[in-house]
């Protein structure tokens, strides 16, 4: 019994011209081969991993550097109207955070910061929103610093779910290399690597 028919022998001579229409098979050309197989060679291309890999190393570095700057501009823009809060928290995720719950610095008193900060560093807000020597802000000048607040928060939520990926793509990519070096090495080092 043969493999293949005569009509499928004759399908592969003439692979370099269109082939004629038959009943049973749709016509081909090499071209459509040639296009499948590039597909099929990407799909399973393991410099894909490699690729996509650097790709979020790029974009964790931009994400850092973008939610510095952000962080950076709240502290700055919030120091004018409460300036001993940037000496009692240090952190800018935490300091966003104090930013968006508190609004006016006098509003300090009646919250709770239980949830962002510890008790010491709690109590030394409030007693320093009491006696603060900033200026006034205006309600326009609140909205823009918590919108800012809030972009901080989400770059960082983000950087925190970008790192998670990057952890498990290297733990598929190089388990061992992984367990030797922290994430954030192996990152730099294929990042200078090429």
């Amino acid at each position: 019994m043969p493999i293949m028919k005569s009509s499928c022998v004759l399908l592969f001579f003439n692979s370099r011209k269109p082939i004629p229409y038959v009943d049973w098979f749709v016509p081909i050309s090499m071209e459509v081969i040639d296009g499948s197989l590039s597909r099929y060679k990407l799909k399973f291309s393991p410099d894909k991993v490699d690729k996509m890999i650097i790709q979020g190393i790029e974009l964790l570095d931009d994400l850092d550097k973008e939610c510095n700057t952000n962080a950076m501009r709240v502290r700055e823009w919030y120091s004018w109207y409460f300036p001993e809060l940037a000496k009692i928290v240090s952190d800018n995720i935490f300091y966003a955070k104090a930013v968006k719950l508190m609004g006016y610095h006098t509003n300090a008193a009646k919250l709770h910061f239980s949830e962002i900060l510890s008790e010491e560093i709690e109590t030394e807000l409030k007693e320093a929103a009491v006696v603060s020597m900033g200026t006034e802000v205006s309600d326009l000048d609140l909205t823009n610093i918590k919108d800012l607040c809030d972009q901080v928060l989400y770059l960082s939520e983000y950087r925190a779910q970008l790192y998670d990926y990057l952890k498990s793509r290297m733990g598929e990519l190089a388990i061992c290399f992984r367990t030797i070096l922290r994430v954030i090495m192996w990152r730099r080092t294929r990042y200078l690597g090429g």
